[in-house]
């Protein structure tokens, strides 16, 4: 297993559709997967999500060490976020649960996140 790496909803996604390119894919399947509580609630708020995409999710965060906790380093963390960068509530949490956790952040939406200082952003889309 590779280092433990936050993955973002869209990489997730990515993953399990197959959008992903074979060395983003490569690269993901060597990650400990670690999601934030935004993507576990993202990953579940499709209304139309098919059985076997559900039961593959289901799986995936089963298998995912899941930071659920908003503890008040993470809440003061999103909140510097906030602060310092243009970048909405879900976004600040999830940056903020990278660097609190000590994570790299593993998105596609690297916009978003490259500007923000101790930050190390990948985009696995691009491998």
């Amino acid at each position: 297993m590779g280092p433990a790496c936050l993955l973002d909803t869209n990489v997730v996604i990515g993953f399990f559709d197959t959008s992903l390119p074979v060395a983003g894919q490569r690269f993901v399947a060597g990650l400990q997967p670690v999601i934030s509580v935004i993507t576990h609630i993202e990953l579940f708020s499709n209304p139309r999500i098919s059985a076997t995409e559900l039961a593959q999710l289901r799986q995936f965060v089963a298998l995912a060490t899941v930071h659920s906790d908003l503890d008040p380093a993470l809440v003061e963390a999103a909140i510097t976020v906030r602060q310092r960068h243009k970048v909405k509530t879900p976004d600040a949490i999830i940056a903020a649960t990278a660097l609190v956790r000590g994570l790299m952040l593993v998105t596609r939406n690297t916009r978003d996140f490259e500007q923000i200082d101790g930050l190390t952003v990948i985009n696995p889309f691009l491998l």
